[in-house]
């Protein structure tokens, strides 16, 4: 999930607070086309879990799902909505969105940037919720807070933290750094870790500032337990994990792609398929590849 310069945000992002109305596909205007899985799964930008631990996959051409943890046949995309999800993050059973929309992708879905759609329920109905023709994340993440749910994202042009204590409603702006992704800490509030060129960085302040561990490994892509146990993939080609101390595990299946935990299970996507390791990848086991 690299950043990469694609044009200046709009100037209302320079803003302290953002406010945008959304709208909402109805269902009979959801295009729909015969899913291609082993197209789909070409490149995956980001994954994670839903409510009902289900893994949901981020690729060009939407978001899919495989129906359990155990694995199984390829879904989707949400909704019958075809576009580019560069990043997504789920909280409860609401999934929020970001990146570009495709050539027949819904009206909700802005050009040249989606900024942040969401679907809640099980009827994966999208609504663009702010942002929309403007911001493009490529790191999104979320955390519950009490009955609060924060967003942070990087603006994929301006390289800034973006930060919504109301579920995407309303934004406000925080440092600028250079970070390939983020993690949210489950439950605590305004604290975030991001994955820096230069080690981990850490803010406690909601994205105002950040402190980097220089002495931690250098990582791409990160993941969080829920009991704040740390995970990250390197460029040396291995997961790494946190506890107390930074652990280096067993090499990858394959080119990594991107990465989420369940429990602390690591799952990870690679060009080989997606895999779930819970033994910091002495065994992976195979949840879906592409001749599945």
């Amino acid at each position: 999930m690299t950043a990469r310069t694609v044009g200046l945000l709009t100037a209302a992002i320079g803003v302290t607070t953002l406010l945008l109305t959304g709208c909402t596909l109805p269902a009979a205007e959801t295009p729909r086309r015969t899913v291609d899985p082993i197209a789909a799964l070409a490149h995956v930008h980001d994954l994670a879990i839903d409510d009902k631990e289900r893994v949901l996959v981020a690729t060009h051409d939407g978001i899919y799902r495989l129906p359990e943890i155990g694995g199984g046949s390829l879904t989707g995309p949400l909704g019958g909505a075809h576009f580019d999800a560069m990043s997504f993050t789920t909280a409860g059973d609401t999934t929020f969105a970001s990146g570009h929309p495709g050539n027949d992708s819904p009206a909700p879905f802005q050009a040249p940037n989606i900024g942040i759609m969401r679907t809640t329920g099980a009827a994966d109905e999208w609504t663009n919720t702010s942002l929309g023709g403007r911001a493009d994340f490529h790191a999104l993440t979320s955390s519950r807070v009490d009955t609060t749910v924060q967003l942070y994202g990087i603006d994929a042009a301006s390289g800034t933290l973006l930060r919504s204590q109301d579920s995407g409603n309303t934004w406000s702006t925080g440092a600028t750094l250079d970070a390939t992704d983020l993690v949210a800490y489950p439950g605590k509030r305004d604290t975030i870790y991001a994955a820096t060129r230069t080690g981990i960085a850490l803010s406690t302040d909601g994205g105002r500032t950040f402190t980097t561990d220089t002495s931690a490994p250098i990582l791409n892509q990160l993941a969080i337990a829920a009991d704040g146990t740390l995970y990250g993939i390197g460029p040396d080609g291995y997961v790494w994990e946190k506890r107390n101390d930074w652990k280096r595990g067993e090499v990858l299946p394959g080119t990594p792609q991107a990465m989420t935990v369940n429990g602390n299970g690591v799952i990870l996507a690679t060009d080989r398929g997606i895999f779930t390791t819970e033994d910091l990848g002495v065994v992976w086991t195979p949840l879906w590849q592409p001749s599945g």
